[in-house]
This record gives C-alpha cells, sequence and structure tokens, in this order.
C-alpha cells in the first residue's frame, strides 16, 4: 500500500513491465486496479523459454552439420593447423596392365634328315625323341627301334641324352641290286633243272619278295603248273608309311590289292625265283615255278627305298608268316654298311627273321 501510495503522488501514474502507463485506485477505495496486461510478465517468461528451445535446436543442427561435414572428409594427419599443407585433392591412379609372360623361346627347326632311333624298348625310342623335338615317323618293333626325323640341334640333343641302349643310326638309302632286266637263265645256272625233272618245283613254299612289286600283269607269275594262284599277297609298305589308312585298308582286302612294280626290279627277281614260263628248250625259267610269291614294295619307282622301309616290310612279314606258309625272304638290294653285321639295323631285322625261322636269302 505504501508504494500505491507514492505512485499516487507522482501523478497517480505508473508504468507497467511494458512502459504502458496504468491507472491504480486510490488508497480508500482499498483496492488496486489490475493491470489492463495482466499477463505480460507471464508472455515475456514465455517467450524466452521459445527462444531458448529454439537456439538449441538450431545448435544441435549445427553441430550434427559439423559432425556430418567431418565423416565424408579425410581424417587428419597428425600435422598441426599451422604447419599443415594443404591437402591435394586425391587422383585415382590408372589401373596397373596386367604382366604377360614373355613366350619361352622357340628354336627354330632345320632341316631334318631320317635316321633309326634304338633303345631298350620301342617306347623308350619314341620318347627320346620326342623329348628333344624331333618327329617319330614309324616303329620298328622288331629291333626295338623307331624311326624319326631330326635336324642337326635336335640329333646333338638325343646324342647327349642319358637314355639306356640309345643307338642312332642313318636311314640309309637302298638300291636295287641290279638296274637292268637280263634274260632269265637262272634255272640251269643252280641245277634247278634237274630237280624239275624229278617233280621238285617248290610246290607248298611261299617266298617273299621285298622288292619294288610286281607288274600287273603279272604274265608267267599268274599260275603255278598246278594251276593255282602264284601271288597269294601283296603289301606296300611305302604306302602304309605315307598313307595311316593304308594298313587297315588293306588288311580288309586280305592283301588282295595289286601294287604295280613302277621300277621292273621286283618283277625280275619274282621272274627268277617261280616264273612258271617254259623256254623253248623246255625247261622251266623260274627257280621254284611251282612255288608261291608274297610281294612286298620296299623300293620305290626309281628302285631306292629305305632302311626303315625294309625293316618295316621284315617285320610285316613274320607277323604274317604262319598265314600264308612264308618260308623264305629275299632281299635282292644293298647299302653301305653302318657298323658290323650284329649291329647294324636292318642286320638285326635279318636275324629276327631267322628267329622266327624264316631263310633269308
Amino acid at each position: 500500500m505504501r508504494n500505491a501510495s507514492h505512485l499516487a503522488r507522482l501523478g497517480h501514474r505508473a508504468l507497467s513491465l511494458r512502459g504502458d502507463a496504468v491507472p491504480v485506485k486510490r488508497r480508500s477505495e482499498r483496492v488496486l486496479r489490475i493491470p489492463r496486461n495482466e499477463n505480460a510478465f507471464m508472455t515475456t517468461k514465455t517467450w524466452s523459454r521459445r527462444w531458448l528451445f529454439a537456439g538449441f535446436i538450431a545448435t544441435v543442427l549445427l553441430a550434427l552439420w559439423a559432425v556430418m561435414s567431418r565423416s565424408d572428409s579425410p581424417s587428419p594427419s597428425p600435422m598441426t593447423a599451422a604447419s599443415r599443407p594443404a591437402a591435394r585433392m586425391p587422383v585415382a591412379a590408372a589401373p596397373a596392365r596386367a604382366r604377360t609372360t614373355p613366350p619361352s623361346r622357340v628354336e627354330p627347326v632345320g632341316v631334318r634328315q631320317d635316321y633309326i632311333v634304338q633303345a631298350e624298348s620301342v617306347e623308350v625310342a619314341r620318347s627320346a625323341v620326342a623329348r628333344v623335338g624331333g618327329v617319330v615317323t614309324g616303329d620298328l618293333s622288331i629291333i626295338r627301334a623307331v624311326g624319326a626325323a631330326l635336324d642337326d640341334r635336335e640329333l646333338e640333343a638325343l646324342r647327349a641324352s642319358d637314355v639306356p641302349r640309345l643307338r642312332i643310326f642313318e636311314d640309309s638309302p637302298v638300291q636295287a641290286s641290279s638296274s637292268h632286266l637280263p634274260e632269265t637263265n637262272y634255272p640251269s645256272e643252280v641245277a634247278a633243272s634237274n630237280l624239275h625233272v624229278g617233280g621238285v618245283t617248290g610246290r607248298g613254299v611261299t617266298v617273299a619278295v621285298l622288292d619294288s612289286g610286281v607288274w600287273s600283269t603279272l604274265g608267267p607269275l599268274q599260275t603255278t603248273p598246278y594251276q593255282t594262284p602264284h601271288v597269294l599277297a601283296q603289301y606296300d609298305v611305302i604306302l602304309a608309311r605315307t598313307q595311316p589308312t593304308y594298313s587297315l585298308t588293306a588288311a580288309q582286302q586280305n592283301y588282295s590289292q595289286s601294287i604295280n612294280d613302277l621300277f621292273g626290279h621286283g618283277t625280275h627277281i619274282s621272274s627268277i625265283i617261280a616264273s612258271s614260263g617254259v623256254a623253248t628248250t623246255g625247261n622251266y625259267q623260274g627257280v621254284a615255278p611251282g612255288g608261291n610269291l608274297v610281294s612286298v614294295r620296299v623300293l620305290d619307282s626309281t628302285g631306292a627305298g629305305r632302311y626303315f622301309d625294309v625293316i618295316a616290310g621284315i617285320g610285316w612279314v613274320i607277323k604274317e608268316k604262319s598265314r600264308y606258309n612264308i618260308r623264305v625272304i629275299n632281299l635282292s638290294l644293298g647299302a653301305p654298311p653302318q657298323s658290323p653285321y650284329w649291329d647294324d639295323p636292318l642286320d638285326q631285322a635279318v636275324m629276327a627273321a631267322w628267329g622266327a625261322g624264316i631263310v633269308v636269302v
């Protein structure tokens, strides 16, 4: 009430908290007028709280923004802000090109020559040739060997290899023993004519002739005096070497396919052995006119051949020995010697034929 009296002396005016003059009742009235803005003080407190709340929300949002910005940036280095240089933007490095292993050097192949490679078995010989990069051209199982095509580098590597019982021979050329066709008068030269008179003509015995073949027009070699075929079978070793399907086809045809003699030497030799032609003297022109023939072509149209073909021909004869009752092999051919007879590859094949019970002439 003291305050109200004081305010009355100041012109009966008072200021509200908002600065408005508010009239009051005099003391005699004993009742104070309530300020027109009776919620002024409460309103001020409410707005203060609102501003505090808005500031708090803004602070939280700023803090979240700062945290998110820091997580996107790279972690700082331990350098101080004053000494840290300006960070460069990272640049993605180009992917490294994959290194490829350079191919191993391949030695050029030189001019290859034909050889016969012998070892303790055909398999060992074949593997030895393959290891040095040579080409195996065929098997010679009867002498534990293979034919091989080797250049100088492969040949030296093979000679230096540690292969049990390794032997290397040149595939030497062979040539017919006669280059012309003399008149066939051999029965009288070996006194076979007297045997013919006694009825010994070689009937039932088969001779395998390894040569250049026989003429397709067999002539006196067509039939024996007993009207049976002279030539029981024909086999071409050269075709067997150059055409992989030939051997199977020939076997399916029972070796009945005619193989023409393009050189003539094989026909000449076969005629000496078994021609049933009769000369003007009445004598047979062949030594064994009643015998049979198996023609094995190992010489080409020039009368030349190879060790490999002759050895392969002997192997085929041994295999077919029982089928055609082959008792004799004729080899009217020759080659420069490479070694003693017991070591030469062709002689080894001949000894294999002996071991099979075949006479080799």
